[in-house]
């Protein structure tokens, strides 16, 4: 019995098994999805000369992210930042594009707020749930 399945999206990672066609294209049938790897990283923003790097907060992603002072939206010397890995290399590194400045005031209460960045938890609420919440 066939059964549908899903497109994938750009990045995600699959296990597949692959069969050369009689055109000697190739075909793949999906085993299992493994997983999904995002191209937007939590990173620290450090100036080098003209340009800057990034240092990913996940701890498992040991690699430096080459900034251009166009793509840096002005950020200061260890300050954090939200920003899009491009599929792109400048002297080795990666090129990331900084999309986003982390107020550096909504971290200093807590180290575990860049993990609730990363995990996508949501932090703001309608007033509705604030409501509910605060007559519970």
């Amino acid at each position: 019995m066939p059964t549908e399945q899903k497109t994938l999206s750009p990045g995600e990672k699959v296990l597949a098994k692959l069969s050369m066609r009689d055109d000697q294209s190739y075909e793949g049938k999906i085993i299992r999805r493994i997983g999904f790897k995002s191209s937007k990283i939590y990173a620290l923003y450090s100036k080098t000369g003209k340009n800057g790097r990034l240092k990913s907060t996940n701890r498992n992603d040991r690699r430096y992210y080459f900034v251009s002072k166009r793509d840096s939206l002005n950020a200061k010397d260890g300050e954090l930042v939200r920003a899009e890995v491009l599929n792109r290399y400048h002297a080795g590194m990666k090129i990331a594009k900084i999309v986003e400045r982390i107020n550096a005031e909504f971290f200093e209460t807590s180290i575990s707020q860049i993990s609730i960045l990363e995990t996508g938890i949501p932090t703001d609420f309608s007033d509705e749930a604030i409501e509910i919440a605060n007559s519970a």
